[in-house]
């Protein structure tokens, strides 16, 4: 099989942009298999993210009538569905801190990010929280990526 698409396949299959990356500096680190094919899946981790594009377009297409209880009809009076609803900038570093933590903790960046699109389209978190809940994830798998390299 060519190198090329064994390792646009390997990254494929990772199902993850960071796992994929891991996979392949390890191997790289500790010689397993070709050096040019663990450098090229490297270069194709990106490929590992079709997944999440796919599941954010499953639920960019999600009716709203899906979730039976929209954040602006039901609860109202609700603090947490206010805090969250809030566009305001303590309330975004805090999401976005929140976020980080999880990140750096559980390191399940895909569910995070679906978690927050779905947050967005059923219309419980204010888009600009859901802008620093997306960067702060994936800073917190950057950092994550860093410190294991350096480590």
């Amino acid at each position: 099989m060519n190198p090329v698409i064994k390792s646009a396949a390997a990254a494929m299959l990772s199902l993850s942009f960071s796992k994929s990356m891991l996979e392949s500096m390890m191997r790289w680190d500790f010689k397993e298999g070709s050096a040019r094919e663990n450098l090229m899946q490297l270069c194709f981790s990106s490929l590992g993210s079709w997944f999440i594009i796919l599941l954010t377009l499953v639920v960019s297409v999600l009716p709203p009538e899906l979730l039976p209880l929209h954040a602006s009809d039901q609860f109202s009076d609700n603090s947490l569905v206010h805090f969250m609803l809030n566009g305001y900038f303590l309330n975004m570093i805090a999401f976005a801190a929140a976020a980080f933590v999880l990140t750096w903790l559980f390191r399940f960046e895909n569910i995070l990010l679906l978690i927050i699109a779905l947050l967005v389209k059923f219309s419980w978190l204010h888009i600009n929280s859901a802008v620093a809940g997306v960067l702060s994830v994936l800073l917190s798998a950057l950092c994550y990526r860093w410190w294991a390299v350096m480590d």
